[in-house]
């Protein structure tokens, strides 16, 4: 699990720099989405933008539940990655990624 939780970080990391912070949020559902489609054929730059999109919120779900920054900061790592592995079984139902996201966290904490 922590061999796989430091290549999700450092893959994730690797995105980010070369986006150069330069996260695209989505303007629609429609554009939510896409990256999704394009994140569940495993574009890792269409998930690091989900990830910038929902990961402030994910922290401070997790943060007000815990009360631990740094518990926080792991259990936001595993959230990600459960949702990266699982991405395959998430279907659209008309509600936002991040509603998946948030019951991920909820269950992990």
């Amino acid at each position: 699990m922590r061999n796989s939780l430091f290549l999700f970080v450092v893959l994730i990391g690797v995105t980010l720099i070369e986006s150069a912070g330069a996260a695209q949020l989505p303007e629609s559902a429609s554009q939510e989405a896409q990256l999704i489609k394009r994140a569940k054929s495993g574009d890792t730059d269409a998930f690091a933008g989900l990830y910038d999109i929902y990961i402030d919120d994910v922290y401070r779900f997790i943060l007000h539940r815990v009360g631990n920054k740094q518990t926080a900061e792991d259990l936001s790592s595993q959230v990600f990655l459960k949702a990266w592995d699982n991405l395959g079984r998430y279907k659209m139902q008309g509600l936002p990624f991040g509603a998946w996201l948030f019951r991920i966290a909820r269950n992990s904490v």
